[in-house]
């Protein structure tokens, strides 16, 4: 079903790359162990392709949650002396946005063309990792049946890994790009952009939606590539709370490097439930401190990102009492600031009824409502209409769901996807993007905002973004302009009779 290219020797592993706190552990992982094994799921086929070591097995025609849930109280571990770590073994990995079609704010839409096809979801199970912790402990958990030790020696081996790391130097590595540049290129460009925003926005002064999130993916190939190195240079440029690496090339050909900032779901083995969805962005100017400032108040004040939090702030609310007692708006529109971004964020809490358990969670509040628009199922079908290319993980998430009940997914935003094919010697990096429109929505300052977002990632991968393919223009339009692009926008007085329009109904 899924490449699996023999010149990818890694074992399936895994970085979450936390603060060594309980709310953001810091765990190296991997599928090594006599209980690993990998997951793959197309979510139109509902094909399962599961990898152990060698063998593969497929399970066809079941949804993916429920074989989660299976395969999760096969192996419950219900320890109280590692709860303060923040992660008991278990799957680790991505839920892609395709994976809306076996949750519950679902209704089948058209198929959407996928140049490469990559799974719709990939978990690795990890039955052995090392936690750092932040007061200077190593831990080493392994899954082993009772009893049992370590077959293996994997402790002597987690020792040796962190000698080694101790002893190396810090060296800066060259990343691998063909003639020193790594072009990344989109089906859009600023002028076919305007034309579905237009389209979005007249659904949205229609009555069809509140706020509709439109995204587009940007495209490089590159040849013998490591995606490791590539985390290592984002980590750097663009550090991030949620930040994580997983490698699955050997198992499925993909790995994902995410720097995102956003929390999507947490849930803690007593029930305690938070997700904090971010909504609003704007840049970080380092060299001049009252122009930061300046940005962040700007941010702060917009009416148009405040009625976003509130909108989504309702929609996670809703989500949320599906499956707890009670859910609650914490923090409204709170200002971050990050390496490269300053961002508005809500934080929402809940109490998970005693019967549910985090698939119920994932099942009755993904998609990210952050990445759809308000309201979530009618707004997804209108993204379906608009966007002619799957999303692939990108606007999904990404985390862990643990053997303890504990679960963390973050939205894969601000992250790269590295997949490759058994026929072709290249890989593909892919970088996603997109803002969300509402009827106060500056056409030309979203897609700027856009190119931001994707600009913060690909700078960091050492590549440029190149439009002139997208515009089919003869000279070429890099990010950032030599030229100013022309701008398209709406009136003040067309921005009025939308809201209008919109809020009369």
């Amino acid at each position: 079903m899924y490449p699996s290219s023999t010149t990818h020797q890694r074992v399936p592993s895994f970085f979450l790359d936390g603060d060594g706190t309980r709310d953001k552990p810091c765990v190296i992982g991997d599928a090594s162990g006599v209980h690993g094994y990998v997951l793959a799921h197309d979510a139109t086929t509902k094909e399962t392709q599961i990898c152990l070591n060698t063998n593969t097995i497929k399970e066809r025609g079941k949804d993916l949650l429920p074989i989660l849930r299976r395969e999760l109280a096969k192996r419950q571990v219900n320890s109280k002396t590692l709860e303060d770590l923040g992660f008991n073994l278990g799957f680790v990995g991505y839920f892609g946005y395709g994976m809306r079609s076996q949750t519950r704010d679902y209704e089948p839409v058209p198929f959407i063309q996928q140049c490469q096809k990559v799974p719709d979801a990939a978990m690795l199970f990890s039955d052995r990792s090392l936690v750092l912790t932040d007061d200077g402990r190593a831990l080493v958990l392994e899954l082993v049946e009772n009893n049992t030790s370590s077959t293996d020696g994997f402790v002597r081996m987690a020792q040796d890994a962190l000698f080694q790391a101790i002893q190396k130097k810090k060296t800066k590595q060259r990343l691998p790009t063909e003639n020193n540049e790594l072009v990344f290129t989109s089906y859009l460009d600023e002028h076919k952009y305007s034309k579905l925003a237009n389209e979005a926005l007249e659904r949205i002064a229609a009555g069809d939606s509140y706020e509709i999130c439109l995204t587009t993916n940007f495209e490089a190939r590159i040849r013998d590539v490591d995606p490791w190195l590539y985390y290592k240079r984002l980590r750097s440029a663009n550090p991030a709370p949620r930040a994580s690496f997983i490698d699955l090339r050997s198992a499925c050909g993909v790995a994902l490097c995410s720097s995102s900032p956003e929390r999507f779901i947490s849930l803690q083995p007593s029930g305690f439930v938070e997700a904090k969805p971010i909504k609003g962005t704007s840049p970080r100017i380092h060299e001049n401190v009252d122009a930061d400032r300046a940005s962040a108040e700007e941010l702060a004040s917009s009416i148009k990102t405040r009625a976003e939090n509130l909108m989504i702030a309702d929609l996670l609310r809703n989500d949320l009492l599906r499956v707890c007692d009670h859910a609650h708006v914490s923090k409204l529109a709170a200002i971050e600031s990050f390496a490269t971004v300053h961002q508005l964020v809500t934080t929402l809490e809940g109490q998970l009824k005693s019967e549910h358990d985090a698939i119920d969670l994932i099942f009755n509040t993904f998609p990210p409502g952050s990445m759809t628009g308000a309201p979530k199922r009618r707004t997804c079908d209108i993204i379906a209409q608009l966007e002619s290319q799957e999303r692939g993980p990108y606007a999904g998430t990404f985390g862990f769901i643990g053997l303890d009940g504990r679960a963390d997914l973050s939205v894969v935003i601000r992250s790269a996807l590295f997949s490759s094919s058994d026929a072709d010697e290249y890989s593909r990096i892919t970088v996603g993007a997109g803002g969300a429109l509402t009827a106060l929505s500056d056409i030309h300052d979203e897609w700027q905002e856009l190119l931001l977002k994707a600009n913060a990632v690909i700078m960091a991968l050492g590549g440029r973004i190149d439009l002139s393919s997208s515009a089919g223009e003869k000279k070429k339009l890099l990010f950032p302009s030599t030229k100013p692009v022309p701008r398209t926008t709406m009136s003040k007085k067309e921005q009025r009779r939308r809201s209008n329009s919109l809020y009369s109904r």
